[in-house]
């Protein structure tokens, strides 16, 4: 697993000859740099459930806020109330 930037200073690519993918810098990288990939675009729980890890800070995270309403509809409240 690479680490994650964005941007990255790698791409891959898949090479038919060799039957499998090679990874290029797309940058100069010294010796001893990081290497980095772009995992893409994530909310932090993608980010963690997919590959264990959080981007902080992450400007792309989201938060599920649930925002209690009152319902003239008895069985919609007891469904609402079942998923709190």
């Amino acid at each position: 697993m690479f680490n994650h930037r964005t941007p990255k200073n790698t791409k891959w690519t898949y090479d038919e000859n060799r039957k499998g993918f090679v990874v290029e810098s797309v940058e100069n990288i010294s010796e001893g740099e990081t290497i980095y990939y772009s995992y893409g675009i994530k909310c932090n729980s993608s980010f963690f459930n997919s590959y264990g890890f959080i981007n902080q800070p992450n400007g792309d995270s989201n938060t599920v806020i649930l925002v209690p309403s009152i319902l003239k509809d008895e069985k919609a409240q007891d469904a609402y109330d079942a998923k709190l």
